[in-house]
């Protein structure tokens, strides 16, 4: 059974959300597949959040909405709601949606959002304060994704009903384990769950994971099949992977010896590849490389216990949690051709860079960062550390644009650049937002004390790994 065979056997299950009754079958379908090429399967129950909407309908003066151009976004509340007070939003790209969804949720008592094309899409509504690993309060204002079609139906009042449920339910994860006489362990990882039929973002990955296990390495392999990286956890607003979290959060023991983690999500024929840089990868010319980690894909997760990641993902996807996201023949005989050798060169290749060559990279992030700790970084020339503890310190940084990136020193650079922005989000951290009509005296007065304190808080912690 080639790729496309494979992909095509998991998507028949239509959409998987972490936690509902399909995901036992698909699970079942991927342990099928996983059974000729490893030593060892076991599977993990993962406490989630599920999500599923039961009914939805909605009917303006301008007519009735086709079923078929309207969805309810995921962990939307429910409403019955009879209203002229509305917000259409065009976005640009996907990514916008919850900034714009934060920012503007007060401004009415529905939001639609659309991406002015044929297609419909699927993101996790949070609540503010974005980025955050705890809970935050769940989201308030219900939200629908609709397709162009639709805004010729959204005019005068409309009336909107949606009926979402929301329970406590089990997903589950699933690890192939492929033993070899060198310990040192890699870890591929994909995810199960998806939005609509889900075969790039991620059943292509899932495939993969087998496809891979054609050739030999020096290295044990745990190929690892994630729950709940699209949804399921409880109003976290980082609200992806928190399968791969809690399998990090339950396995440190076992993590131990791990040279690096890859992740495959979101497929295609044009990838980007995000690494750690402590990591030397085999580049391609295939391939666009991003030296720094992904915070979209389960690899970020591992980072908070020191191992190196590389992701690849395709993060320009034009049908990225679409209606749409189909594979094709075509698009699988390129992968198997380009995309695999690739890949497997990846896990034969990769090596770690010298401490040295890391921290020269680490003095570059610190170019335009306080004196204080340009000169701690400075000092350390020749000191011995290990980089397992450097690693758990990159964050991630979103954009009012929705652009998000993953850095070390996190807070103090976004609040650098929170001097030229309307609104950035820091993982774990807050928001910073200047408000139109506020003081630019005092908003900048306050940004310059954020960052006193933050440097501070910087250099206590590399004083002691240092």
């Amino acid at each position: 059974m080639g790729l496309y065979e494979k992909v095509k056997e998991l998507s028949r299950y239509g959409e998987v959300v972490s936690g509902d009754r399909k995901e036992k079958y698909l699970v079942k379908q991927i342990k099928a597949q996983f059974e000729p090429h490893f030593d060892e399967i076991k599977i993990y129950p993962t406490e989630v959040l599920s999500w599923s909407n039961k009914e939805l309908e909605i009917e303006c003066e301008g007519g009735k909405v086709p079923k078929s151009d309207i969805v309810t976004l995921p962990y939307s509340p429910s409403a019955d709601l009879e209203t002229e007070n509305y917000k259409i939003i065009s976005l640009n790209n996907l990514t916008e949606l919850n900034v714009k969804y934060g920012l503007l949720g007060n401004e009415g008592k529905v939001l639609i959002f659309t991406l002015n094309d044929d297609t419909l899409r699927k993101v996790v509504l949070k609540n503010r304060i974005l980025l955050q690993n705890s809970p935050q309060p769940p989201p308030y204002t219900p939200a629908f994704f609709v397709t162009q079609n639709t805004l010729k139906f959204l005019k005068g009042k409309c009336r909107f009903y949606t009926e979402n449920i929301f329970k406590n339910s089990i997903g589950y994860s699933i690890e192939g384990i492929s033993n070899r006489k060198n310990d040192e362990k890699i870890y591929v990882t994909a995810h199960h769950d998806h939005w609509f039929y889900g075969e790039h973002d991620d059943l292509v990955g899932v495939a993969l994971l087998t496809e891979l296990m054609n050739e030999k390495y020096d290295n044990e392999i745990h190929a690892i099949s994630f729950t709940a990286e699209e949804s399921g956890c409880y109003f976290e607003s980082f609200s992806w992977a928190c399968g791969s979290k809690t399998f990090v959060e339950n396995n440190a023991k076992r993590l131990e010896g791990t040279k690096f983690v890859l992740s495959l999500d979101n497929i295609t024929d044009s990838l980007y590849v995000y690494y750690t840089p402590i990591l030397s990868i085999p580049l391609s010319n295939n391939i666009t490389d991003v030296s720094y980690p992904s915070p979209y894909t389960d690899s970020y997760r591992f980072l908070s216990a020191g191992i190196p990641t590389i992701s690849f993902h395709s993060i320009n996807y034009k049908y990225y949690h679409s209606s749409h996201d189909i594979l094709t023949v075509e698009e699988a005989k390129i992968i198997e051709e380009n995309i695999i050798p690739l890949i497997i060169n990846t896990l034969r290749n990769t090596r770690l860079t010298s401490l040295q060559v890391f921290m020269n990279y680490i003095k570059n992030q610190v170019i335009e960062l306080p004196v204080e700790i340009k000169t701690l970084i400075t000092n350390i020339e020749g000191k011995r550390f290990n980089y397992n503890t450097i690693l758990p310190l990159y964050k991630s940084i979103l954009y009012s644009n929705g652009k998000i990136m993953t850095t070390i020193f996190h807070t103090l650079k976004g609040i650098k650049e929170s001097y030229f922005d309307i609104y950035i989000a820091l993982e774990d951290f807050g928001e910073i937002e200047h408000k139109e009509g506020s003081s630019e005296v005092n908003y900048f007065t306050y940004l310059n004390r954020l960052y006193r304190e933050e440097t501070k808080k910087f250099y206590a912690l590399l004083s002691d790994i240092f």
